[in-house]
């Protein structure tokens, strides 16, 4: 059967992909360009076209041959006209650099555009666009049939990769910048599928051992992560070869189809090159790569085994603390970095044999630490253990990594074997249970805590994996959560406390500071590497200070409590101290509340009461003044004390109603958030150029646009100084200020990303999630038959009248948007209107219940967008934008510091 990969024009055209991924410049709509631009419609739909062509996708599923020679035909028509339009000064410059490619049979003027795109990181569009250009726009009729021949490639590949289920352009923290520690599951569903792939293709019958090197996952945007590995050829058993098992294209090195491993490798070992392997669920495809200087060697090849035996992880005694020893020792520092590292193994294979005789390091040839990352050896055979998903008291995964831990710690080895069965380490598990009892007698610290909860966390895994509808997804998920949160953890906190702070410090300090788990967390994934910032806690350096209520409460519950629940992750977004370690003691009175919440919508108050960090009714109420109407729920977040209302209805009466609830039962309110669902603009302003489905938009200013008069002809606002909202004040606008900065939006996608996925695991709140409809936008002019319980798809609504948008070619993230809101009593439901109004007051959404507080006290209004504001909005987005926003309004409050 053919494969695509085998053809160079598929490998060509993915290589210049994969070039333009972080190249190409946003891409400008022709509705966005100055009216005096009379181009050729069709120009932009080709540039269009052409990003499709060049956006890098996953092999499509196996073809047949009919299929396969359709979509040759179009490919090769698609590279000889790019071929033909390179532009001439690319060209040109390629061969200025002495890179010919004139000797090239065919596509030579692709391959000069591939050295030129290699060589710059120049920002590029492709044929029309305000930056440099790649390709020739044709003229006239020749740009229809260019059109259509690219067209047609794009639609035929489209086709063939449309059995595959496509990823929600938006998940939750599933492809932001950073997610949790547990959800970075890609390198153990990649390594599982890789190391039983190469086992298949092992054809001599004879057992092999494949070492992976155990490296974090580096590239959260790569489609797939790259593995490091050293396999051995037979019979030659103890000559090993690198191979790189890569997430990209192989690009226009010699590859072909690798049928038989041990063959392929045989002829080829000792020759100093590293095989570059892809691998496919059809099989494997190589190539060899030129001679490497700074790969791995494997002949010093050493075994956490045998350096423990010759006392690399001894302790130092005195006898060599006073007459010093030649032998290089892992100190209390790097073994508790190892522990981390091995952690981290643990969660993506407890299915494994994690063993000290199966863990290998490289490129060392005297005992000592070692630099970089060990590998894991993996056999004949996965899993290793018989039943890795039954948790049960001797469950030798976590009993091998309980007896490593204490060889680690000890510089001993453990003579205890530990059978693959549960039920036949019953005596074992409870030989080590007893070495740590005895060892709390002596110490108690993090890295005891985690040995201990290996040999418990049985029961925990267990009690998570009881649901039947439970996939092996989702049981992986549970299981590296658990591990993570009971294991990894302290084993984190352990490396934390093996730092030493500085004297001076120590000296300066009544007493030793607050555990910060970011830094501890940081620390967590750098073996080598201690940072800086371990060394300044957030309290003022250099002045001596008393332990207050507050800091002794945080100080008291910094191993059980600190550890990363799940609305938090602070080692990877910089959630401050203030925000996680807040007082326990809550306020005397009403007058004691600061932040007032309110949401018009129960969509909307679910998602908000869901975030709250706690609850004060469970224990008393705070009541409310005589005559005030409202229900309020009260707690905490993100250490403010808040306040939480039900408003009765929609629009600005119902509003003003509840906030003049809170002025009198709530004397003390200081900001008041307005959060839930809104209409946007899709166009957006200068500075915010495209609102989609899902993206948050924050008041800077707020427009009544229904507070007017009513004429003949059209409808006038009153836009007298009297009748307008004023603005914010100093205070809120100085903030909107920061957070509308690179920094502060960057910090505050990240952890509305956080806050999204822990509301969306809660119960109640699946349905939260991404969507996953398709985020379709008409022009303004095309109007919805008005049957309001159908939908577009229902009434055959044309596609021709979609409007194309530049993030909806790529793969869409989260925004967050700041510009003024309209607020009025009437629904926006027409496109003409919205664009009308919106033009004219420079906004980007629609809402109705702003106004109605704004003057009651300081107020923001944090809205997601569910619909376009036009006759074909429909409440399919309704739960995930109010999910949306609630996270937004959890991270704003996060950052929000008011006077004191």
């Amino acid at each position: 059967m053919p494969y695509l990969i085998e053809l160079s024009e598929w490998r060509l055209l993915r290589g210049i992909g994969s070039l333009l991924d972080h190249r190409k410049a946003p891409y400008v709509h022709m509705q966005s360009r100055p009216f005096n631009d009379l181009r050729d419609p069709n120009a932009d739909l080709f540039e269009v076209e052409l990003r499709r062509a060049f956006i890098v996708q996953e092999l499509p599923r196996d073809l047949n041959s009919r299929e396969f020679e359709d979509c040759q035909a179009k490919l090769e028509s698609l590279c000889l006209l790019l071929d033909r339009l390179v532009l001439d000064s690319l060209v040109s410059t390629s061969l200025a650099w002495g890179q010919s490619h004139s000797h090239e049979k065919v596509f030579p003027r692709l391959r000069a555009l591939t050295t030129f795109l290699e060589s710059t990181s120049e920002t590029v569009d492709l044929a029309i666009g305000a930056n440099r250009t790649l390709f020739k726009l044709p003229n006239g009729a020749e740009l229809g049939r260019c059109l259509q021949i690219v067209t047609e490639c794009n639609d035929t590949l489209s086709r063939l990769t449309a059995s595959a289920p496509r990823e929600p352009t938006i998940q939750p923290l599933q492809k932001q910048q950073k997610r949790r520690m547990w959800k970075k599951a890609r390198i153990r569903n990649r390594s599982t599928f890789v190391l039983g792939t190469l086992f298949e293709h092992f054809r001599c019958g004879t057992s092999h051992e494949v070492l992976l090197k155990l490296i974090e996952d580096p590239d959260e945007e790569s489609v797939l992560p790259s593995l490091q590995l050293m396999l051995s050829p037979c019979p030659e058993l103890e000559l090993w070869q690198e191979v790189q098992c890569e997430s990209v294209d192989l690009g226009e090195t010699s590859i072909s189809r690798i049928p038989d491993i041990c063959t392929d490798i045989r002829q080829h070992t000792g020759q100093g090159k590293a095989l570059m392997l892809l691998i496919e669920k059809y099989g494997i495809f190589g190539a060899w790569a030129n001679p490497t200087s700074s790969g791995p060697d494997p002949s010093s090849k050493e075994s956490l085994n045998q350096l423990i035996e010759k006392g690399a992880f001894k302790p130092l005694d005195l006898h060599a603390l006073i007459h010093g020893t030649s032998q290089q020792k892992f100190s209390t520092k790097d073994k508790r970095a190892l522990a981390v590292k091995l952690g981290f193994c643990l969660m993506d294979f407890f299915d494994a044999d994690i063993t000290s005789k199966r863990i290998y390091f490289l490129n060392a040839p005297k005992p000592g630490p070692r630099e970089g990352f060990p590998y894991l050896a993996f056999g004949s055979k996965l899993p290793a253990t018989a039943d890795p998903y039954s948790f049960r008291m001797g469950h030798p995964a976590l009993l091998s990594f309980a007896k490593l831990l204490l060889e680690i710690d000890f510089g001993q080895c453990i003579d205890l074997e530990i059978s693959p069965y549960n039920s036949q380490n019953q005596a074992t598990w409870a030989k080590l249970v007893s070495y740590v009892d005895r060892l709390e007698e002596d110490r108690s610290d993090s890295y005891l805590e985690a040995i201990r909860a290996c040999l418990h966390v049985h029961r925990k895994i267990a009690e998570k994996l009881r649901s039947r509808d439970l996939d092996s997804k989702g049981a992986d998920s549970r299981i590296r959560k658990t591990l993570y949160k009971e294991v990894v953890h302290k084993l984190e906190l352990g490396l934390a406390e093996s730092i030493p702070r500085p004297a001076h410090k120590r000296q300066r300090s009544e007493s030793p500071p607050a555990s910060d788990d970011r830094n501890r967390a940081q620390i967590g994934h750098s073996w080598k590497t201690a940072p800086r910032s371990l060394e300044s806690q957030p309290f003022a350096a250099g002045i001596k200070r008393r332990r207050t209520p507050e800091q002794h409460s945080w100080s008291s519950r910094a191993v059980s409590e600190s550890a990363p629940s799940e609305n938090s992750n602070l080692s990877d977004l910089n959630i401050t101290h203030s925000e996680t370690s807040f007082c326990s003691f809550r306020p005397n009175s009403r007058e004691g509340f600061q932040i007032a919440l309110i949401c018009a919508l129960r969509v909307e108050f679910d998602a908000v009461e869901a975030l709250f960090d706690d609850y004060y009714e469970q224990d008393f109420s705070y009541s409310k003044a005589p005559g005030d109407p409202n229900a309020y729920t009260t707690g905490k977040m993100c250490g403010h004390d808040v306040v939480l209302a039900f408003m009765p209805g929609m629009g600005k009466v119902n509003s003003a109603s509840v906030a003049a609830g809170f002025r009198a039962s709530f004397p003390g309110i200081r900001l008041g958030l307005v959060v839930g669902i809104c209409g946007g603009v899709p166009v957006g302003t200068d500075d915010e150029k495209e609102v989609l489905l899902g993206d948050v938009i924050i008041s800077t200013a707020l427009v009544q646009f229904d507070f007017g008069r009513q004429y003949t002809n059209k409808a006038v606002r009153r836009d007298t100084l009297q009748d307008n909202l004023g603005r914010p004040n100093a205070e809120i606008r100085a903030f909107l200020t920061k957070l509308s900065g690179s920094r502060g939006r960057k910090t505050l996608k990240d952890k509305t990303s956080v806050h999204l996925e822990e509301l969306c695991e809660k119960d109640g709140f699946k349905q939260s999630s991404y969507p996953a409809e398709d985020d379709k936008l008409y022009l303004s002019t095309y109007r919805h038959k008005h049957q309001d319980e159908s939908t577009c798809e229902e009434l055959h609504c044309q596609d021709s009248e979609l409007v194309y948008r530049a993030r909806m070619l790529e793969a869409r993230k989260p925004v967050i948007h700041f510009g003024v809101i309209v607020s009025g009593d009437s629904v926006m439901k027409s496109g003409q209107h919205r664009d009308e109004i919106a033009s004219r007051e420079k906004a980007i959404a629609f809402e109705m219940e702003g106004a109605g507080v704004w003057e009651s006290f300081p107020t923001v209004v944090i809205k997601s967008v569910c619909d376009y504001a036009d006759s074909h909005k429909n409440k399919k987005w309704q739960r995930y934008a109010a999910a949306t926003a609630a996270a937004c309004m959890k991270a704003f409050l996060g950052e929000w510091r008011p006077a004191r």
